[in-house]
């Protein structure tokens, strides 16, 4: 059997795992939805017509610089998942490539918080743009010409 965590572990190769000194609520949990969320919101920004949008073209190298900032930022912590499907399927690979069940119990039982953590950051990035940004253009009613 394969070692997720510690010297010898690989796990960390194909699913996120946090560092020892993350704690799984609320410091892991809020690294997730903080990532995302800024994900997210930044991504409404440039791709938002109303909000003077990146150039033509620019948008794609815009979200990789982000996710690549993101992760310079909060790679080390946990991983940055940022996304339920990178760390989901990955882990459950290693759950039948030979890592076994411990790929749900390693890091205290870290497995869920990169599946939820993103989505709320998702909902929560989406609301703080809104909120913020998208709530303050003007809104583009029809309304019928008088008769």
């Amino acid at each position: 059997m394969r070692q997720v965590l510690g010297p010898q572990g690989t796990g960390g190769i194909w699913a996120t795992y946090p560092q020892q000194f993350l704690s799984l609520f609320p410091g892991g949990f809020i690294d997730q939805v903080v990532g995302t969320a800024l994900l997210v919101g930044v991504i409404l920004a440039i791709t938002d017509s109303r909000n003077s949008p990146a150039p033509a073209g620019l948008a794609p190298l815009i979200v990789g610089l982000l996710v690549m900032l993101i992760g310079a930022t909060f790679g080390f912590n946990a991983g940055y998942a940022i996304n339920p499907a990178r760390d989901l399927g990955p882990r459950l690979f290693t759950l039948v490539a030979g890592w076994g069940g411990e790929v749900f119990r390693a890091g205290g039982g870290w497995w869920w918080v990169p599946i939820i953590g993103p989505c709320v950051g998702g909902v929560v990035g989406g609301w703080v743009y809104d909120f913020f940004v998208g709530s303050r253009f003007p809104s583009h009613e029809v309304t019928s010409a008088p008769v």
